[in-house]
């Protein structure tokens, strides 16, 4: 088992205008309103003997409905879009992640993941499990810093074996004071670390919904039954970080 350092990335935040929306909506509601303005005030100065045609007027109230309903749209489809974050994201397509999960994927020998500490630990164990739910392999890791820690694992097991590849599950459990908490639970005193179980995937695809900016991501789920990566749909925001 070996450990990488943990490695900060910061990535440029562009403010970005959503005033699209508000100036489109407002235009729409101004011409509305002065084109029911000018209908009204043609019905009452029309000649008798040459009346406004219903089919113009028809066409215009359809044109200004369309209008309205346009406006409409931007606006729901606009309403929470974070332009900046998806430009940003959409960069990152192809690039591995790592995000919440406890999937090891073991291949030729080698499998990364990661955990993320709410705080520093004086001291940090990690647990390899196989499909069957024995624990293949535990390693210590001493005390470590607060925030996302990548990780490694070289398939060797305690007993000296090597590990097929495959699908594996960890366990981490941090420690401070004494007090312990396992990976992905919340701390149980304030003596404890909480921390967050870290598996690396691959990100395919971003799209907006009403729940957020939602990543594909494959891998963190594993591998199917053909050896072919698993596709999750997390949350953009649970992503902790671009290796």
């Amino acid at each position: 088992m070996s450990t990488v350092s943990s490695a900060t990335s910061t990535t440029g935040t562009t403010n970005s205008s959503s005033s699209t929306s508000s100036v489109f909506g407002g235009n729409a509601t101004q011409l509305q309103s002065e084109f029911m303005t000018l209908l009204v005030a043609q019905l009452k100065n029309q000649d008798p003997s040459n009346p406004m045609d219903n089919s113009q007027m028809v066409g215009q109230m359809a044109q200004l409905s369309q209008l309205q309903a346009t406006t409409n749209l931007n606006t729901t489809v606009l309403s929470g879009f974070d332009t900046s974050s998806m430009l940003q994201a959409a960069g990152k397509i192809g690039s591995k992640v790592l995000a919440p999960g406890s999937v090891i994927n073991l291949s030729s020998g080698s499998a990364s993941f990661g955990v993320n500490l709410a705080s520093a630990a004086d001291s940090m164990q990690v647990s390899i499990v196989d499909s069957s739910g024995s624990t293949i392999d535990t390693i210590n890791m001493g005390a470590q810093s607060a925030g996302v820690i990548p990780l490694s694992w070289d398939g060797q097991t305690s007993s000296g074996t090597t590990a097929p590849d495959g699908n594996y599950s960890f366990k981490v459990v941090a420690t401070k004071n004494g007090a312990a908490a396992t990976a992905t639970s919340a701390a149980t005193s304030d003596s404890a670390v909480a921390a967050t179980t870290l598996s690396v995937g691959t990100l395919q695809a971003i799209s907006n919904s009403s729940a957020g900016i939602q990543a594909s991501v494959t891998g963190i789920g594993g591998l199917d039954s053909k050896g072919n990566p698993i596709s999750s749909s997390v949350a953009l925001s649970s992503i902790q970080q671009f290796l």
